[in-house]
């Protein structure tokens, strides 16, 4: 006979490795937030961490700016 369908499935624990899901329990656990705010501050933490270490240029760098067209020599 087939188990009924749960109401609820927890998505992260389902997509993390189990390793990095205990991670996230104990941080959690250590500063007493839930789940999504572990996770909040945890991207956070990340991205500005690797933003704070990228050149200035690639951190303002825009995609409308870029031009995508051959570049010919100027003959004066």
């Amino acid at each position: 006979m087939a188990r009924p369908r749960t109401r609820y499935r927890n998505e992260v624990k389902g997509r993390l490795s189990d390793p990095a899901y205990e991670r996230l329990e104990m941080y959690k656990r250590l500063n007493g937030v839930s789940e999504s705010r572990a996770i909040g501050d945890l991207i956070e933490m990340i991205l500005c961490g690797v933003m704070a270490t990228m050149p200035a240029l690639l951190v303002d760098n825009s995609h409308e700016t870029a031009v995508c067209r051959p570049v010919t020599a100027r003959h004066e």
